[in-house]
């Protein structure tokens, strides 16, 4: 899923963008042989590549990270495809070939730009909007893709603190125009939804099905278009029941919509993938442009905002590559479009077969942080604490957090300097207080059809394709993750390492020297009520003197060693 977790480090930018040939920059990691490489073989004997030879694709979202990855690997690894109409909304000052040429100019897309200089030339790019009627679609664009033959519904409102009429609109509405849609297109073969594996979290164990809904989809549609937004907030805690927020709820109708309009008319796969991450082989290890989920968390604590996370770090966290999520869209609609299986609700994640506890990833990621991939953004020593109970965690969010961020704003102030901090702890905060459900409680996932599909592919396509994680080896994975979170998320070269280096160094002797000095504060408070404190405290003093004297370590060298 696209869980958001707002970067706190970004600023607001205009892009400027004029209508320029797509160029990237930088290469993929020569040592991966995975994807089109393999297809070097007679592509015959890809059977999913064949599926989609001769296709005409539609996809929602492909300006989104799901949706960015989606549209290169389906060029890259099947080069039968005819056509792929990517349904883009215009912005004031973009049009969605601007929109579309900031798309492909990315470094994302070097591989297949160096593969296939001309890929471009298959992509259209239709303006629409999914909030409007018939999608905002003008009638000569509704009559391109009335011609596609595959569809897969990326789009949604990831914003777990939507309200619910915002929400409804982006993850419902929008799919119910859709269907409508698609039942037009007279040579559809499959729909694919991509939907979250949390659209039923008030569920401790979650089947690969679609449940019951909570409240009928079509009638509360119905009634949040006559239902001014201070009513429809104060209803929205019955409609969310157990669920924590709008998104889950909104989610979990959209699939109901999407199984009743289809019927038995238009063959369907629903793909439930769980936090969605950087890619893990193609077309480059680490890449990520999404500061939603954990990478949001991962960047705040390598800035050392992040001091304090509400997390049981005993719990399983359930992450996926986003590259295994897409493998799965592509692969899923293979399947259902060629055998009709029974089932066709994909799980999609990591926790059945290579579980990893954010105890562990904590361990792994910390250390990368601090020394492999420091940031030079950073601003304290990153030193991030896991706390299960609310209580304590909002003292320490207070403690670490609050006053840290009045005492720098007001320092600000003085200084005639715009206050910024405790605007950007608001931020952490709320992305903090929506991720708050998937960091203290776990789930249970049936996976029996995503397994059917492993076991469906060939040899080829498992190697073209592959969804399954098995070897997925988590310590490299989240190497190639963090360090990608420092190029393409927080945009620091490699090249300056050695600075960002020492600028860690700086930052951790000014961690130890306010522990110290707090500690001192405390102790001296001590002292000054109690004599056989002083007397004990004297005593340490000229005994770790006497130590070092007698090993010649001198004070300046005392201090280097970062005591």
């Amino acid at each position: 899923m696209n869980d958001p977790v707002s970067n706190p480090m970004a600023e607001d930018e205009t892009v400027l963008c004029a209508e320029q040939p797509w160029y990237g920059i930088g290469k993929p990691d020569p040592d991966i042989v995975v994807g089109s490489d393999i297809l070097s073989e007679p592509e015959t004997e890809s059977e999913v590549a064949n599926f989609y030879r001769g296709k005409t694709i539609l996809i929602t979202g492909a300006t989104g990270f799901v949706g960015k990855v989606l549209v290169e690997k389906l060029l890259r690894c099947c080069p039968g495809i005819t056509r792929i109409f990517a349904l883009i909304r215009p912005k004031r000052k973009q049009s969605v070939r601007c929109r579309l040429n900031l798309l492909l100019d990315n470094v994302f897309f070097d591989r297949l730009r160096d593969e296939q200089p001309d890929f471009a030339s298959k992509i259209t790019a239709i303006p629409s909007d999914l909030l409007e009627d018939n999608l905002g679609l003008s009638n000569s664009d509704e009559a391109k893709i009335l011609s596609s033959n595959v569809v897969f519904h990326c789009a949604a409102s990831v914003n777990f603190n939507d309200p619910l009429k915002k929400a409804l609109g982006s993850n419902c509405s929008s799919i119910l125009k859709l269907m409508d849609l698609a039942k037009r297109m007279s040579n559809l073969n499959v729909l694919v939804h991509c939907s979250t594996a949390y659209s039923n979290c008030d569920r401790n164990h979650i089947e690969e099905t679609v449940y019951k809904p909570p409240v009928d989809p079509y009638k509360l549609i119905e009634t949040m278009e006559w239902l001014d937004d201070r009513s429809a907030n104060a209803v929205t805690p019955s409609l969310l029941g157990k669920r924590p927020n709008t998104y889950t709820l909104t989610k979990a109708l959209a699939e109901h919509i999407v199984v009743t309009e289809a019927g038995d008319d238009i063959p369907v796969a629903i793909v439930r993938p769980t936090i969605i991450t950087s890619t893990w082989k193609e077309p480059m290890p680490g890449w990520n442009d999404s500061f939603n989920g954990l990478s949001g968390l991962v960047v705040a604590s390598g800035t050392g905002l992040l001091r304090i996370v509400n997390v049981n770090k005993d719990l399983v966290t359930d992450i996926i590559p986003v590259d295994v999520v897409v493998n799965t869209l592509v692969t899923a609609a293979w399947e259902v479009a060629s055998t009709r299986p029974d089932g066709f609700v994909y799980y999609c994640g990591t926790s059945s077969v290579r579980p990893l506890t954010w105890d562990r990833l904590r361990e792994i990621v910390l250390p990368l942080l601090r020394r492999t991939y420091p940031l030079e953004k950073a601003v304290w020593y990153p030193k991030p604490y896991f706390e299960p109970e609310s209580l304590m965690y909002t003292y320490w969010t207070l403690v670490s957090h609050r006053i840290p961020a009045y005492l720098f704003d007001a320092y600000l102030r003085l200084r005639g300097a715009r206050p910024r901090m405790v605007r950007t702890y608001d931020k952490i905060h709320a992305s903090s207080a929506a991720l708050q459900l998937f960091t203290t409680r776990e789930w249970r996932w049936s996976d029996s059809n995503s397994r059917r599909l492993q076991s469906a592919l060939s040899p080829v396509d498992s190697r073209t394709f592959p969804i399954d994680v098995a070897s997925l080896d988590w310590v490299q994975y989240l190497d190639d993750y963090t360090r990608g979170s420092k190029l393409y998320l927080m945009k620091e070269e490699l090249s300056r390492l050695p600075q960002a280096h020492s600028h860690m160094k700086k930052l951790r002797r000014l961690h130890y020297l306010y522990n110290m000095f707090v500690a001192m504060v405390v102790w001296k408070i001590f002292l000054l009520r109690s004599s056989m404190a002083r007397n004990i405290w004297q005593k340490v003093v000229n005994f770790v003197m006497k130590i070092l004297w007698s090993l010649g370590v001198s004070w300046k060298l005392f201090m280097q060693l970062g005591f």
